[in-house]
């Protein structure tokens, strides 16, 4: 691997951790990192695991296979705890905590060619 190769890998790597660990922060599940406080804004956790949604989408076929298991694991588990985090407020889940519709070909079923 080159250089650049392994400090965009480290990059890609460091961009997805934040963002779970965002989500992680924003359901209550960690404390703030620099208030030590446990604050929840689900809205925020929706955001934010949408946005790993839309990265793990827009890569798809261009991962290699560890990151692949590693952002699909990642969604897995935010999504599970959001719908837990959601159901405690009595509010119904929402797409954040949905897999994504797909047709054979692993495009969004909604995606007209």
């Amino acid at each position: 691997m080159t250089q650049d190769s392994d400090r965009h890998d480290a990059n890609f790597l460091g961009l997805v951790y934040s963002l779970f660990q965002s989500a992680l922060i924003q359901m209550g599940k960690l404390a703030h990192p620099e208030t030590g406080e446990v604050e929840r804004d689900l809205a925020a956790a929706h955001a934010s695991i949408d946005l790993l949604d839309t990265i793990a989408y827009k890569t798809r076929g261009n991962l290699t296979e560890g990151e692949d298991k590693l952002l699909k694991n990642m969604l897995t588990e935010l999504r599970l705890n959001y719908v837990g985090e959601a159901e405690k407020d009595g509010k119904p889940t929402e797409s954040a905590a949905e897999e994504p519709a797909a047709d054979e070909d692993g495009k969004p079923a909604d995606e007209k060619d």
